[in-house]
């Protein structure tokens, strides 16, 4: 089983909060609809975030660590 996280850009330490938000204002919109496709064609990381009562266009960037844990980032007002 996959282990996902899901972390509201609002709620990162502001030094992470701060890569990111960098990292977001360099990304296209086509790249965030494919980031965004991507967790669409994953179950797992649809139900999690069905369960947290959020919706797929709420997911700004993700992240994979060595042990194989997924962050999904979200952004309420995405």
């Amino acid at each position: 089983m996959t282990v996902i996280n899901i972390v509201r850009l609002e709620d990162l330490p502001p030094q992470l909060k701060s890569v990111v938000e960098t990292k977001l204002h360099e990304t296209s919109a086509n790249d965030l609809r494919e980031l965004q496709a991507s967790i669409q064609s994953s179950p797992a990381a649809m139900t999690m975030l069905a369960q947290n009562g959020l919706n797929v266009t709420q997911v700004v960037a993700a992240a994979v660590d060595p042990t194989g844990i997924l962050t999904l980032v979200i952004q309420d007002t995405a």
